[in-house]
């Protein structure tokens, strides 16, 4: 634009066409809401259990329930697997995407002689990947361990696979393909993930020393997700599993209905296959779910997550002259990522905005080499004679020290927590008590004393708490069964508790020599972790655990390595 400012205009479309198996041996798209050629058969089997259930109260005394939970006229099979290039299907994975444009804008102004601005900001596309499936095409024989709940086995390894190996049957059988087994279930339009991302930038020269500071920034939105899409609401999943007790007050050995058993209704039933044919039982949290014949069932590509950094970063460089040269970085940055569910996914699903796996505040590198000013042709002893410059000339010098923030640790297990801040300062910090874990208690199991629990955990006012057991197979108490419906809402990574953070040195001592014309040595002696300094993993952050706060001792980086090679050069 002017000898001072320099812009860099652009426009990028990115089409990334969907792919296409050759011969159309391909399953993406799932219909959940047609009618399965199976649903008459299962619908009369279901009725025959319905009344067998209920002509049972003893051995099913959840049977009056049951009835008006799953009636008999609700019991229909819906879904049907769909195939590329059949029926009017596409022939592609997903539908096309066109919205892929990608602005870009670059500038670098010179404030002064040594002085220049950069900075520019643009939007990034990635490659989706979405392939799709072969439910049909390939097929899997299912070992089946036992037909009644493990009191028998069924195949055994001297008799495996006793109805046969099965074909694959293609796209033949239609809805009926490999029914019972899962499905094929991708979004039709997962986009692709795209970022944006922002940076500025300040340099200066000065006396062959270049100085920078500057931000950046990256947001990436559409990272896709699997999404369950055959579960029963989260209203119903939490009522259904809330403890029940008996008239005595004693939780039940199920504490949750969900988790009750009946007989299935399509065992051994014609069409049906895998483990849904197999088994003699089936639990009611199935029976509840919209579509019947196949479980949980994800669908796979949605664009649902994001994830966010930001950056300060600064470096001093200093070109090779008179033998130095120097290059030191400083980092300061925060990865935030919403990639997967706060709390069980039925609850939202929500996503969890928390501190990447990957996230490591400070980042310091200093990378110098250095050429020793000895010997032929060196600011020292330039006359050095040929023999003396052998031993003593030729000599360099170079290193890299890193310090580099911990990973964040991840409390994965749920537990009470007191909200309280639980890390603690590095002068009271030990490998056998890296937190504070008196902020945490684990849930509470059947043989638990609940007065060893603190008040807050609020357990003594939980229902079942004030059951007393009478006999030596009785649980010590009632409240064990509360937590089937437990919603987390505290993070699974925090910032001030991290793992051991990385202090090393790595060094080299390197001689040159000049044999003769294009022909030249090097022998290199390096030193890898040279103050072998160990780096631990993070902490247990089970609070059922014995090991709960420590840290194993046990070296996640690899020790001090020394090694000695020769390089020619020509």
């Amino acid at each position: 634009m002017t000898p001072r400012l320099t812009l860099n205009l652009g426009l990028r479309w990115d089409y990334e066409r969907p792919f296409i198996e050759r011969f159309d041996r391909l399953t993406s798209v799932f219909d959940p809401t047609v009618l399965n050629p199976i649903s008459d058969a299962a619908q009369a089997a279901y009725t025959r259990i319905l009344a067998q259930v209920l002509a049972n109260p003893a051995q099913y005394p959840f049977g009056p329930q049951l009835a008006p939970l799953v009636p008999v006229s609700s019991f229909q099979v819906y879904g049907a697997q769909r195939f590329a290039g059949v029926d009017g299907q596409s022939r592609t994975v997903t539908r096309g995407d066109f919205r892929q444009w990608q602005p870009r804008v670059g500038f670098a102004y010179r404030l002064r002689p040594q002085t220049v601005v950069r900075g520019g900001f643009g939007r990034f596309t990635q490659s989706s990947g979405v392939k799709g499936g072969q439910n049909g095409f390939s097929r899997s024989t299912t070992f089946i361990a036992s037909q009644d709940s493990g009191l028998t086995p069924y195949d055994t390894l001297d008799r495996p696979f006793r109805g046969g190996i099965l074909d694959p049957t293609g796209s033949t059988l239609g809805p009926l393909t490999n029914l019972g087994q899962g499905v094929n279930w991708v979004n039709q339009d997962p986009g692709h993930p795209y970022s944006w991302e922002w940076s500025l930038h300040l340099q200066q020269e000065y006396k062959g020393w270049l100085f920078e500071v500057g931000y950046s920034r990256n947001k990436t939105y559409d990272i896709g997700a699997d999404l369950q899409q055959n579960d029963i609401g989260f209203e119903r999943w939490r009522t259904l599993r809330t403890p029940r007790f008996d008239a005595s007050g004693r939780p039940l050995q199920r504490p949750f209905l969900s988790d009750e058993q009946v007989p299935n209704p399509f065992y051994q039933l014609p069409g049906v296959t895998g483990g849904r044919a197999s088994s003699q039982l089936i639990s009611i949290y199935d029976l509840l779910r919209p579509l019947k014949a196949i479980g949980g069932q994800n669908r796979g590509g949605n664009p649902w997550g994001t994830n966010q950094y930001d950056s300060l970063q600064a470096k001093v460089q200093r070109r090779f002259k008179d033998g130095f040269s120097l290059l030191a970085a400083y980092t300061f940055s925060k990865l935030f990522e919403d990639t997967s569910f706060w709390g069980p996914e039925i609850s939202g699903p929500i996503p969890e905005h928390k501190l990447g796996g990957e996230d490591r505040p400070h980042r310091l590198s200093v990378a110098p080499i250095y050429e020793l000013p000895f010997g032929r042709g060196k600011r020292f002893f330039d006359d050095m004679p040929r023999a003396a410059d052998l031993v003593l000339g030729g000599w360099e010098l170079s290193g890299q020290y890193v310090v580099q923030s911990g990973a964040p640790v991840v409390f994965g297990t749920d537990s009470f927590y007191d909200g309280q801040p639980f890390d603690l300062r590095r002068d009271q910090r030990t490998l056998d008590r890296w937190f504070d874990t008196s902020r945490f208690v684990k849930f509470p199991n059947q043989q638990d004393d609940l007065s060893l629990f603190p008040a807050w955990t609020g357990v003594h006012t939980l229902p079942g708490a004030d059951y007393r057991p009478s006999g030596p197979n009785d649980p010590r108490n009632g409240v064990y069964a509360n937590f089937g419906n437990f919603v987390r809402r505290y993070p699974t990574r925090w910032a001030n508790v991290r793992a051991h953070n990385t202090h090393e040195l790595n060094l080299g001592l390197f001689k040159n020599f000049r044999i003769r014309e294009g022909l030249k040595a090097q022998v290199r002696m390096e030193a890898f972790n040279a103050l072998n300094r160990p780096r631990f993993g993070g902490p247990n952050t089970d609070p059922a655990s014995a090991n709960f706060g420590r840290v194993t001792p046990a070296q996640q980086n690899t020790p001090r390595v020394l090694q000695v090679a020769l390089k020619l050069s020509f």
